[in-house]
């Protein structure tokens, strides 16, 4: 896990644009490690609808909330081919 204790010290444009507009952050969601597989840094990012199932992928985590009803949008991530 070669960026498991990773900080950025810049915020990303849509990130500085949603605070301009008044938005809230309520979570900080998982994905998988280097957004392959279910496995994250802390645990397994589960289907909503099936937790017996994982979800994959860049954005597992922000689209698991977002499908869920959790959240009412959600902000993914591009690694790779996503």
């Amino acid at each position: 896990m070669p960026y498991k204790d990773q900080v950025m010290d810049e915020d990303a444009t849509v990130i500085k644009r949603l605070e301009e507009a008044g938005a809230v952050l309520v979570a900080k969601l998982s994905m998988g490690a280097l957004a392959m597989g279910d496995v994250w840094f802390g645990g397994k990012t589960k289907n909503p609808w099936n937790l017996e199932k994982g979800l994959s992928g860049s954005s597992a985590g922000p689209a698991a909330a977002t499908a869920a009803g959790l959240v009412g949008f959600s902000i993914g991530t591009e690694t790779s081919q996503s």
